[in-house]
């Protein structure tokens, strides 16, 4: 399930390229103001398995001290009131199906003030950036680093 509760199932398309992960990534980093690039190692190999590169997020998420906001492509802003945005985040991201190591789904970081959520250490300053800010991705690219094969991997959501 997707953050508003909508089923999907992956869909996985076959793509002709040839050129490295790190060409792609390039290429597409250029044009996103969101990206991201991980290397999955299974093992003690040099190189990784699978490159999975996420960009354009349906969702962007941040958390404060005091609430979560959620923006959609279109823009549009809900504003959730809660002391644990870590949770609230976690909450939203329903998963049903654990078939595949990374097929869409939040990427982002935690700042390391968000400890004061959990510790009580005094805060030293008021500050109005998020503490943690995650992409919620419903789709990407997957490159087969042995067989050099070339995936973009979709979300489809079942009505």
């Amino acid at each position: 399930m997707d953050i508003f509760g909508h089923t999907s199932i992956p869909r996985i398309i076959s793509l002709d390229y040839t050129g490295t992960q790190f060409e792609i990534y390039n290429k597409i980093s250029r044009n996103y103001n969101y990206s991201f690039l991980f290397e999955s190692l299974t093992g003690p190999e040099e190189l990784s398995e699978t490159s999975i590169m996420g960009f354009d997020p349906e969702y962007i998420i941040k958390g404060y001290y005091d609430k979560v906001t959620i923006q959609g492509r279109d823009g549009s802003i809900e504003t959730i009131v809660t002391n644990d945005p870590l949770l609230e985040i976690k909450i939203s991201q329903k998963t049903d199906d654990q078939t595949y190591r990374y097929l869409g789904g939040a990427v982002g970081v935690i700042n390391y003030d968000a400890i004061r959520l959990w510790e009580k250490i005094p805060k030293r300053h008021n500050t109005t950036e998020p503490i943690m800010e995650f992409g919620i991705y419903n789709d990407g690219i997957l490159f087969d680093n042995k067989q050099k094969n070339l995936y973009i991997f979709i979300m489809m959501k079942i009505e």
